[in-house]
Formats: structure tokens, C-alpha cells, sequence
């Protein structure tokens, strides 16, 4: 059971820089875990440094009134301790990742730590009701055009919703994973999001992201509450 008064987050450099912090992980071998585990993370993730931990954004959760669109916080799990209930809903990715670790780049992942796993997530409180919303990157995904030539699109993927004291995912939906702005993104990326807007009455979450100052309209979806 994690503690859902709140929900901490961590902002991490992208995932090409180089980090002398990152002892347990080797750059390339990390990176190129991301970019090819069968349903793990791409190249569009943010890289964990240990240094990142003195840096936490800690986001309190509170019930969310209707039509108040709030956005998700990012955090990279890469640690078997870290947001237990997160890591049971989304354990077919994690075990995907690793087993890609092993026996395709044949690296050893120390003790207690995971591959990395890129997660927009927020905690949400519907009635007496307490649950995760969290959407992950991976290989699954449906990719934007986010080559060299082409300007930043939103992947669209998995969203689950999670019960925090068992990891049970009680819906999925489709949804957007936005990658959060860091200072070597464009101007224009730099406010890029997922939102979500909880509507208790009618136990429906709504999705929309924004990339590059628009809305996009295949990210406009929603997910219906137990």
C-alpha cells in the first residue's frame, strides 16, 4: 500500500545524457533496453539519475472536483521498493523489460533495482473511493513521428487504473503518454502535458494531452470507474 496523501515524483534529464551517478545502469545498455524490450519503454523516455533524488516535486492529492482538468506527474521506477501498487498493476511490463535485459544485452540488473519505467500518474479520490491513474511508455504504444525531421507527437497508450492498496487494475483505456519538458526541448514543447478531469457523478475519467501548444484529438479519450 503506498501513501496516498502523496505521490512523489521525479524530474530526470533525457534519457541520452550522460550521468557518472548512474554506476548500476550502463548508458548504452540502459538506453538501448528502452528503445527495444517487446512492451517496454522507447527512446522518448526520461533517464533516472541517482542525483535526481535530491530534487523531488511532491504533489498532494485531493479529491478533484468536476470538469477541473489537472495533469499528471511523471516518475521513473527503477527501484523494486518504489510505488508498490504502481509496479503489481504494470508487472507485465516490468517482467517484459527485465527478461529483454538478461538475455538480449546479457547485463546483470542489481540488486533491488528494475529497468526503468516512465510513468505519468496521479492519485484521485472519487467519493469514499481512493485510486491510481497511470499511463506507461512502452513499446506498445502507437508512436508519434518523433524522428529527427518531424515535430513532437504524443504516443497513445495504455491508461490503468489502479486500486493503491491491492495494485488491481479496475479499467484501461487508451490514453496519451506526453513526455514532460526539460531545457533542451523546443520552446514550444515546453508546456507539453497529459490532463485528466474525474467526473464523480458519472465515474468517468477524461483524457487530453497537449503537444507543441495543441490539443490532439486522438488523445481525447476517457476511462468508466467501477
Amino acid at each position: 500500500m503506498i501513501d496516498m496523501e502523496i505521490l512523489t515524483l521525479v524530474s530526470t534529464p533525457a534519457c541520452h545524457r550522460p550521468s557518472p551517478a548512474d554506476q548500476g545502469f550502463p548508458h548504452d545498455a540502459r538506453c538501448a533496453a528502452l528503445t527495444g524490450a517487446p512492451g517496454g519503454g522507447h527512446g522518448g523516455v526520461r533517464r533516472f539519475t541517482m542525483s535526481t533524488l535530491t530534487a523531488l516535486a511532491i504533489i498532494p492529492m485531493s479529491a478533484i472536483s468536476a470538469h477541473a482538468w489537472e495533469p499528471l506527474g511523471y516518475q521513473s521506477l527503477t527501484t523494486t521498493d518504489a510505488q508498490p501498487a504502481i509496479q503489481t498493476a504494470w508487472s507485465d511490463i516490468i517482467a517484459s523489460n527485465a527478461a529483454y535485459w538478461r538475455d538480449e544485452l546479457h547485463r546483470t540488473i542489481p540488486a533491488g533495482q528494475i529497468p526503468p519505467l516512465d510513468i505519468l500518474s496521479k492519485p484521485i479520490k472519487v467519493g469514499s473511493h481512493t485510486f491510481i491513474v497511470s499511463i506507461a511508455s512502452t513499446r506498445k504504444c502507437e508512436t508519434g513521428a518523433n524522428n529527427a525531421g518531424s515535430s513532437i507527437e504524443p504516443d497513445l497508450c495504455e491508461a490503468r487504473i489502479i486500486d493503491p492498496d491491492s495494485g488491481k487494475i479496475v479499467a484501461r483505456a487508451e490514453a496519451c503518454y506526453v513526455d514532460l519538458s526539460d531545457d533542451d526541448r523546443p520552446q514550444a514543447n515546453r508546456n507539453d502535458r497529459t490532463e485528466i478531469d474525474v467526473k464523480a457523478n458519472a465515474k468517468e475519467i477524461h483524457f487530453r494531452s497537449f503537444v507543441g501548444g495543441k490539443e490532439w484529438s486522438r488523445c481525447t479519450t476517457s476511462a468508466k470507474l467501477p
